[in-house]
């Protein structure tokens, strides 16, 4: 099953990834690193924490440290650059600020940085390491120094409780209800409901619904010897003739007549602490400083 949680895996000690996407396109999701994204070529749609920004040519946005997000390329041919770096590498007094707005006003030569990272990370010279620190650090300093601050708010209950409840539902998705949720994030049902889209982007019960259809396609793949009826079960529909119409209603295809290589990527995020990528596969990664586990 997908998963939101992303963690990324770096070589050494350096703490700093670096790569480019065409077509960059993935569901929402969140890691404790840090995301710099800048537009090399064409527009990106990227999603953060329920607002939406549109990136051009020569745009950058920084995402903050457990911040939900996900992006999506206006083209194909649309060339993005990713820097990942990790959140220990802000000291102690750049923690107690955050960005206004993660879409970054000023131009900070990212292209060119891309490239001397990009040569360090690969090539790997002496002190390679301490090396890309230093440049990102610098980076961060005067995005800091450029940028609208505001303080941090010291109360993240709302966004812990948000992330727990994610990983409740993917736990005990074939039992779970809105009800549930709704006590967990103690708030008023049509108050959630709104924060919940907002935050992701769909409503509750497609996201909810999206939990049972990936995972029924996974049955339906590995489990050859389990009837429909089962899987629904398993799955927490209700009855077969809900598992059928939701299922044909979200892949296209009914139970019985799924493709044999179908994977279903619905407009969801999920959590998990197992490593995971959610990257969908119309996108391509084209270089990058190490492997993306």
């Amino acid at each position: 099953m997908s998963k939101a949680k992303e963690l990324w895996s770096y070589e050494a000690e350096e703490k700093v990834w670096v790569g480019k996407y065409l077509n960059s396109q993935n569901i929402s999701h969140w890691h404790t690193d840090l995301e710099l994204v800048y537009v090399n070529k064409g527009e990106l749609d990227v999603m953060v924490e329920g607002t939406n920004y549109l990136l051009k040519k020569g745009n950058s946005l920084l995402i903050d440290s457990k911040k939900i997000h996900n992006m999506h390329a206006q083209k194909e041919d649309t060339l993005v650059s990713i820097f990942i770096f990790d959140q220990s590498l802000i000291n102690k007094t750049l923690q107690n600020y955050q960005l206004e707005s993660p879409l970054l006003k000023h131009n900070y030569n990212l292209e060119d940085l891309y490239s001397l990272l990009f040569e360090e990370l690969t090539k790997k010279p002496d002190f390679y390491a301490e090396n890309t620190k230093l440049l990102i650090q610098s980076l961060l300093v005067d995005i800091y120094r450029k940028e609208q601050l505001i303080k941090v708010n010291p109360n993240k209950k709302m966004n812990e409780n948000l992330l727990n409840l994610i990983e409740q539902i993917n736990s005990n998705f074939q039992y779970f209800k809105f009800e549930d949720a709704v006590k967990i994030m103690n708030m008023n049902p049509s108050y959630f409901s709104r924060y919940f889209h907002n935050m992701i982007g769909i409503s509750f019960a497609k996201y909810l619904n999206c939990v049972k259809i990936e995972k029924a396609v996974e049955l339906i793949h590995e489990s050859k010897n389990k009837t429909m009826t089962e899987i629904s079960d398993t799955c927490g529909f209700q009855t077969i003739r809900n598992f059928n119409r939701i299922f044909k209603n979200y892949t296209g295809y009914s139970p019985t007549n799924i493709p044999n290589d179908y994977v279903f990527n619905g407009l969801k995020y999920y959590y998990n602490s197992n490593l995971t990528n959610p990257t969908l596969n119309s996108c391509k990664l084209i270089e990058f400083s190490s492997p993306h586990n």
